[in-house]
Order: structure tokens, then sequence, then C-alpha cells
């Protein structure tokens, strides 16, 4: 969509992240085609997900309930599965930046890393 998937660490260098603003973008437009053609269900949805998740004086439920709740806010708003296409050059350039950020870890080179399936 805009722009292209990219990876970074946090500050201790413990974790790689990666971000795809198309997920995102998909998921929000998704969400508010659908409350613009059924409110109601929409907002159970999501309420149902607040329940489930929880606040900080409520503990919410368990993580079944939790998955159960977002599934179906996403049956109820369509959203796609969240997956980004990309062409090989671009899959390519992310493979690039995954394996710079993963290099900059602390576990890098210790055996922690994943193996691809």
């Amino acid at each position: 969509m805009t722009r292209h998937p990219s990876a970074r660490t946090d500050d201790l260098r413990l974790h790689v992240f990666l971000r795809s603003e198309d997920v995102a973008a998909l998921a929000l437009d998704g969400l508010a085609a659908a409350w613009a053609t059924d409110r109601d269900a929409v907002e159970e949805a999501l309420d149902a997900l607040a329940a489930a998740v929880g606040d900080g004086e409520n503990a919410g439920g368990t993580l079944a309930d939790v998955r159960a709740a977002r599934e179906e806010l996403a049956a109820i708003a369509g959203l796609p599965e969240p997956e980004t296409r990309m062409s090989a050059g671009m899959a390519m350039h992310l493979a690039d930046q995954l394996h710079a950020a993963a290099s900059r870890t602390r576990y890098y080179g210790r055996g922690r890393h994943l193996r691809a399936v």
C-alpha cells in the first residue's frame, strides 16, 4: 500500500519488531466500512472484545475469550487475513532488514534464533 514493511530492535536489543502499515490500514478500513454498514453489530463485537481484554480495574477473560472475541469482530467487520503482499524484491529487502535487526540483538549467534520452516 504505502510503505515497505520494516524491522527494528527494541532499546535493550532483546526483540525485533516487524512493522507493516498495510495490515493496520486494511484492518482499520474494514472496521470503518463495517461500522458504516451495521454499527450495532460492530459495537456489540467491540464491547465483547473490551470485556474479554479487560482494563486496569477488571481482569477480563481468558486468552480463549480474547481470541474468540477477536475472531467475532473480524468476522463481523469482514477483516482480511493479516498479511501483506509484496514483490520478490521487497521480500528480499525485508529479509535483509530482519537479518540486520536480529544481528543487533543480544541473543544473536547464541543458538536462540528461529529457523525457517
